[in-house]
């Protein structure tokens, strides 16, 4: 009987045990996840008369990205050289026609309830639901060129040059500390076994 009733309580403690969400080992408030991204694309012909004009109107709305289709060099060179004079990446593809998508990607921190949200019933220590919303809001309208949310430049030889003379200035330091380090310690050595001589 007390066997029976031991393992009643076991199989008891076991069924009331949920799952942990993925979230209590995952999710630790990042702010990146509560940024929206969205795209919009323009489509210009450069068949038409004032399609480069077009082209250069919509570039000074600074957009993240373009995509040029052609079957004309002549008319693709134009607008590649407008393209790269505004400092946008495109990407080049062949078709039956000249065109120019333009496409705008507009980041934005999403709206959150910025208020206390009881979370007092938290066994596995979650974040409250509006954890890093104000971060979010900050970090989207500090960072002037939002590209580097969603398509992040990667470490260009400058930064990578930079970089590397950092540490090796930090590893310069270092040996030019044992150095000094070396030479006081032989300079006060040499001065307790002179005056241990006289």
């Amino acid at each position: 009987m007390n066997k029976f009733l031991m393992l009643t309580i076991v199989l008891l403690a076991v069924q009331s045990c949920s799952r942990i969400p993925e979230e209590a080992g995952f999710t630790r408030g990042q702010p990146e996840s509560l940024l929206s991204v969205n795209s919009e694309s323009i489509s210009i012909d450069l068949g038409q008369r004032n399609a480069i004009a077009q082209l250069a109107n919509y570039l000074n709305n600074e957009p993240s990205r373009a995509v040029v289709t052609c079957s004309n060099d002549l008319v693709c060179a134009r607008a590649k050289t407008i393209l790269s004079s505004y400092d946008v990446a495109y990407e080049v593809q062949s078709g039956a026609s000249n065109s120019v998508e333009v496409i705008f990607d507009r980041i934005s921190a999403r709206d959150c309830d910025n208020r206390f949200v009881s979370n007092h019933i938290n066994p596995y220590n979650l974040n409250h639901t509006t954890f890093g919303c104000s971060t979010a809001m900050n970090q989207a309208m500090m960072v002037r060129d939002k590209r580097q949310f969603i398509d992040p430049l990667v470490l260009g030889p400058y930064d990578g040059f930079k970089a590397s003379q950092n540490y090796d200035s930090y590893l310069s330091r270092e040996v030019e500390n044992r150095v000094i380090q070396a030479t006081q310690e032989s300079i006060s050595g040499n001065g307790n076994s002179g005056s241990g001589n006289r």
